[in-house]
């Protein structure tokens, strides 16, 4: 998690929001944090404030649409099982399938699809972090593995960067 304004130090709209957050350098997230009117309440909605920061494509992560993103304070009413979560054109992101799986550990070795976010040039990347889920060796042996992606427009790229002798991604089911 970071502050907006370590994501985009040049805008001064987020030298103080405290309402929103970066999870990684691509997810935007507005937790719900008013609480809700009894009218909401009875809608199942509550309302909440949030600014998609200018000069980026911005997909609302739920409907998979681009949003514009002019800068300005936007107020939404959501429903009770949905966030305010975008995320930013451009990029990769690894979502592991853990339908009916509630632990890491029990579903590490669940397969991850990929969801593409094409920035205003129809480009992305992304990386993805793995190492075992239990132990310490990622810190004391190195024993983790990078894997970068690339979509250039025309082509999808992956690459891997790992020491292979001290790290091996888990069989996927």
């Amino acid at each position: 998690m970071r502050p907006m304004w370590l994501e985009f130090p040049d805008d001064d709209a987020f030298t103080a929001t405290e309402t929103q957050f970066m999870l990684g350098d691509s997810m935007l997230v507005a937790p719900k944090i008013k609480t809700p009117t009894d009218f909401h309440n009875s809608l199942g909605l509550q309302e909440v404030d949030y600014q998609l920061p200018s000069g980026s494509t911005w997909y609302n992560y739920y409907s998979k649409k681009v949003e514009g993103a002019n800068g300005n304070l936007v107020t939404r009413n959501v429903p009770d099982l949905e966030q305010v979560v975008y995320i930013k054109g451009g990029s990769v992101l690894p979502i592991l399938l853990h339908d009916n799986c509630f632990a890491l550990k029990k579903c590490i070795a669940n397969k991850i699809k990929l969801e593409v976010y094409l920035d205003s040039d129809s480009k992305a990347t992304g990386t993805l972090y793995t190492d075992d889920g239990v132990s310490f060796k990622h810190e004391t042996d190195k024993a983790y593995a990078v894997t970068s992606f690339s979509w250039d427009g025309t082509n999808f790229n992956s690459s891997r960067s790992s020491d292979a002798s001290k790290y091996s991604f888990p069989d996927s089911q």
